[in-house]
């Protein structure tokens, strides 16, 4: 499958000015393009059981952004690029305790790639600032779902959190007195997230869903690049907070092999006033 990401922002200089007391750079366009995001999962049956136990794996992008400013707005000083991209590869397998309760776990080996550019200054001259680095990490999901009726399925899932550590380079360059090439890494902490799902038959073919969502954001505090030699890049403070999403959806079978589905979904955003950027100018 794919999901097709459309963002749209627009970010205004409400009057943020250079020394001289001029604009500090331009306003930028809607710094991102349509993004496909794909996924794939595969699950069957074992033979052992009576297909008492299942099997799978799923491979999907859970955690991503990419923005593109340009190198002469008035957030260069805050961010030109950013790219996040993590692709998280799931081994799975379950077991049904009886006709009512399901059981579920699996393994999640998570890559993580991260690019973080900008512009800095010695108050002379600009030049462009870069962090960049990936990591594989694992965690861990576990699942149990409830038939509660033939017509009715509640499910409870939980995936761990996944602390990655960024080993890439770090540079500053064509700014004098500022310049460096230096291997480095950064800490990124992605949440842990809790899921509670409702299902409920109406006919044979149509169904409806809700979800309500649990994302433990709290712990992504800062962004801090530290170099081999020791010495820490100036973190950027992120400071998130917990945050909920809420879900409504139906699914409508056409026949054994199509169906359609659709739904609306409220998320709210982990960024705060006080420490919200432009490489996540987010909102609920």
């Amino acid at each position: 499958g794919v999901h097709l990401l459309i963002p749209d922002a627009d970010l205004t200089d409400n009057g943020s000015n250079n020394v001289l007391g001029r604009p500090v750079g331009e306003n930028p366009d809607n710094p991102y393009d349509p993004t496909p995001v794909p996924n794939a999962y595969f699950a069957a049956p074992l033979e052992l059981g009576g297909n008492l136990f299942w099997a799978g794996i799923g491979i999907s992008a859970p955690f991503g952004l990419s923005s593109d400013y340009g190198e002469t707005s008035f957030v260069r000083f805050d961010s030109t690029e950013t790219e996040l991209k993590t692709i998280n590869v799931a081994p799975s397998a379950a077991f049904a305790i009886n006709d009512m309760i399901s059981i579920g776990g699996g393994v999640d080996i998570q890559y993580a790639d991260a690019e973080l550019k900008s512009i800095v200054s010695n108050g002379v001259t600009e030049g462009p600032s870069t962090l960049e680095g990936d990591d594989i990490s694992v965690g861990y999901n576990l699942g149990v779902q409830f038939k509660q009726r033939t017509d009715t399925e509640i499910g409870l899932h939980y995936r761990s959190a996944i602390s990655h550590t960024l080993e890439g380079n770090i540079k500053v360059e064509n700014v004098a007195g500022l310049n460096f090439d230096e291997s480095g890494s950064a800490d990124l902490d992605l949440p842990d997230i809790a899921t509670l799902g409702i299902a409920h038959d109406v006919t044979d073919r149509f169904r409806v869903m809700g979800q309500a969502t649990w994302f433990g954001w709290s712990n992504f505090k800062e962004i801090q690049a530290v170099r081999d030699d020791g010495v820490a890049v100036p973190n950027v403070e992120q400071d998130y907070q917990n945050t909920y999403a809420i879900a409504i959806g139906a699914e409508y079978d056409l026949n054994n092999q199509w169906t359609i589905r659709g739904g609306y979904q409220f998320d709210e955003t982990p960024t705060t006033n006080e420490f919200r950027t432009s490489r996540t100018p987010d909102g609920d």
